[in-house]
């Protein structure tokens, strides 16, 4: 859940787990790190692109409110019970 309340308030994510490339493109709307070297690189980088970071948190953002509101987990619910 937290993956995608933080993207639907458009947070810049660093997470820690491949699996949410199920949810997410990696690279182009949330950022999978392995270790504080990769945090601390990306950081940085964020720092001096600050629209490309804009760019990445505005992406996740429409992703989250084009497929992954509770909305749409209640009508894929519904799919089950019909």
């Amino acid at each position: 859940m937290r993956t995608f309340e933080a993207s639907g308030v458009a947070a810049l994510q660093m997470i820690d787990r491949a699996d949410v490339s199920e949810f997410y493109e990696i690279g182009k709307e949330v950022f999978v790190v392995n270790n504080s070297g990769e945090v601390v690189e990306l950081y940085e980088k964020l720092l001096v692109d600050a629209s490309w970071a804009t760019s990445i948190r505005q992406a996740a953002q429409k992703r989250t409110f084009s497929e992954h509101t509770l909305v749409h987990r209640m009508k894929m619910l519904e799919k089950l019970w019909d």
